[in-house]
């Protein structure tokens, strides 16, 4: 894909700043890591700014994300505080009609810095709104190159992951 010399610049420039700053909300409803909880091969690294996937203005994009649950043991997590800050939740964006609220502790997105595992996020509903404003979206990400509503994380009835952009400023693009 092509990138506008601005484009560009700007994507490199927001690649080179400071990651996303989290912090904790004490009205955080994030679930402790489950005993036994399975991995994800591809798991989707949020605390990074490599959750993008570049699109046109007027295109809502859609990108499959095979996160497919296996019976693999996941390493305990760090003893480290919640820093995942959750907001309110109230966008009135709507996910498409095959979405579906999976069973709880299946489905997870890993929050890593420097490849260590930081936070769990559990992706237990319908959708979950990943952007900068507070009080739409499910998880807010404390950074100048995250839209206001950025991505939606949409778990599918075939079992699939879904990552779709809101029509982001600067594009939603997924990690391998």
């Amino acid at each position: 894909m092509m990138y506008g010399r601005t484009g560009l610049d700007r994507f490199k420039k927001a690649q080179a700043l400071e990651p996303f700053s989290v912090t904790l909300n004490s009205a955080s409803k994030i679930s402790p890591p489950a005993p036994e909880p399975v991995t994800h091969p591809q798991a989707v690294n949020s605390y990074s700014s490599t959750l993008h996937h570049q699109q046109h203005p007027q295109c809502q994009q859609h990108q499959h994300v095979p996160l497919k649950p296996e019976s693999e043991a996941v390493p305990s997590l760090p003893s480290v505080s919640q820093i995942t800050q959750a907001g309110g939740g109230q966008s009135t964006w709507q996910p498409p009609d095959w979405a579906i609220e999976p069973r709880p502790g299946v489905y997870y997105l890993e929050v890593l810095k420097d490849n260590e595992i930081l936070d769990r996020i559990s992706l237990d509903k319908r959708k979950h709104i990943f952007g900068r404003q507070f009080h739409t979206c499910d998880f807010v990400l404390d950074h100048q190159s995250v839209s206001r509503q950025h991505a939606a994380v949409i778990p599918h009835k075939n079992g699939s992951i879904y990552v779709i952009d809101l029509g982001s400023a600067h594009g939603t693009f997924v990690a391998n």
